[in-house]
């Protein structure tokens, strides 16, 4: 007996482990399917229903509603479905899968307005997935004319609307929300737009800046505006895949927009993680291992004299947690003189009369900030400066001018502070090619101007920060 029963445990043994190893091998993947009008629960829409792997009916999972554009209208019909399940998410689904439930709609009209709006696909869906959907996060996206059913659902203000945990509008138009913007705030909720920075009009970039900036001014971490150079009509090609990441965007505040800059380093790692980063009820969870910005850099402090607007002076970058966000402090030092855009230092009008101007920019993050000054020269170049003066701003007590031509003598140097009191004076000072000369510059923290006088040349003026 015992001879027949070792070679059947043995059999056995070996046809668990052929299983267990087969089951690995075919993981289960995430499930599309057409689910055409009126077919489940009078459902009042057709639709594309993905369903996560190992999905599990009595578990809870986030749910994404993305509603197409004029390209996918249809009546929701079985024939009409294959039009949305070959194209953009759905179509992705095939061969991704994330840990959501998301929902496709088909609206016949393709601004999903009416008495058949998207609200009623919700309050349905709500039912229909009431053992699988968590009401703490629900989410919704939209593109084109589905985007307009996003604004006509914010202006609408329902308790559906008010239910949901985010909006993502892309290549729209959310003018008709802009009075609706805080919203936003009081309902605890977040908005990322993805628009191309090309997009014609009724869509055109400054379509969805105006809601931004509305949404931006009362709460910074409410709303993200990226936008995308050398793009159209066609923003929502690069969020869903990730491609956005690394596509060209427009960068930093400009006219008054402050843009998000989608990278690889993004806290969240994808939309979805953004997505699921921000839930109904309760903080949002800190970005991962997030770094505030300590330093800024700037390639390039000098500009040729004369300068014209729109001169470039130097490109700038910062350290900590991206993506960070480089500014002009808003009426600090000489600012006004000068713009960011796209992470650049431009000439914003004619540098003319001085020979330095100093500005202080900030770097910030959702984590923190740091603020920096620099000093522009004007009509200095490598091979042409008399002299150069450091460290600008000044961190310690002592402040060097080294000679950078032979026969360099100083009549006078006057150090004047902000009221245009003198505060020290040196008088016939000499210098030697390539040798520091140093001051004490034992001063309170400010701006301070340095009038110098050398032989043969007239009086010059340099700004000094202080810090």
């Amino acid at each position: 007996m015992q001879r027949l029963v070792r070679p059947l445990l043995l059999f056995l043994w070996i046809a668990a482990i052929s299983a267990g190893i087969c089951t690995e091998a075919h993981a289960q993947r995430g499930k599309l399917t057409k689910v055409p009008v009126n077919t489940r629960s009078a459902n009042p829409k057709g639709y594309i229903e993905y369903l996560p792997p190992n999905y599990v009916s009595t578990k809870k999972y986030p749910v994404l509603y993305w509603m197409h554009g004029l390209e996918g209208v249809g009546s929701g019909t079985s024939s009409s479905l294959d039009k949305l399940m070959s194209q953009q998410i759905s179509n992705w689904l095939k061969s991704n899968d994330v840990d959501l439930i998301i929902l496709v709609p088909q609206d016949a009209s393709g601004y999903w307005n009416g008495s058949n709006s998207i609200a009623r696909f919700v309050e349905w869906a709500k039912v229909y997935y009431r053992s699988s959907i968590d009401l703490n996060q629900q989410h919704m996206a939209g593109l084109s004319s589905g985007g307009y059913g996003i604004r006509d659902f914010i202006v609408g203000n329902s308790a559906t609307y008010k239910a949901f945990s985010t909006f993502t509008p892309m290549s729209t138009n959310l003018d008709g929300a802009v009075g609706r913007a805080s919203q936003i705030v009081s309902n605890n909720q977040y908005v990322w737009i993805h628009q191309g920075k090309n997009d014609v009009t009724p869509n055109q970039l400054a379509s969805v800046a105006s809601f931004h900036n509305a949404v931006y001014r009362l709460d910074s971490r409410r709303s993200r505006l990226t936008a995308y150079l050398n793009l159209g009509h066609g923003a929502w090609d690069k969020v869903y895949n990730g491609t956005g990441r690394t596509s060209a965007q427009v960068t930093g505040t400009q006219s008054g927009t402050t843009y998000y800059n989608w990278t690889m380093s993004d806290p969240n790692r994808d939309w979805f993680g953004w997505l699921l980063s921000h839930p109904k009820t309760g903080a949002a969870p800190p970005p991962a291992s997030g770094t505030a910005p300590t330093g800024i850099a700037l390639s390039n402090t000098s500009v040729g004299s004369g300068a014209g607007a729109g001169t470039v002076v130097g490109s700038i970058s910062a350290n900590g947690t991206a993506p960070v966000t480089t500014t002009l402090v808003s009426g600090a030092y000489d600012n006004a003189k000068f713009r960011v855009a796209n992470n650049q230092l431009t000439v914003a009008s004619s540098l003319a009369g001085r020979s330095t101007y100093t500005i202080q920019l900030q770097a910030a993050n959702g984590t923190g900030s740091v603020r920096q000054a620099f000093t522009i020269s004007v009509g200095q170049s490598s091979n042409g400066t008399t002299y150069t003066i450091s460290p600008n701003p000044v961190a310690g007590n002592n402040l060097n001018i080294t000679p950078q031509a032979d026969d360099v003598f100083f009549n006078a140097i006057l150090v004047l502070d902000p009221a245009g009191v003198v505060r020290a004076r040196y008088i016939n000072v000499p210098g030697q090619k390539g040798v520091p000369l140093t001051f004490p510059f034992d001063m309170t923290p400010g701006m301070y101007t340095l009038q110098i006088w050398r032989r043969y040349a007239s009086m010059e003026t340099m700004r000094v920060v202080k810090q």
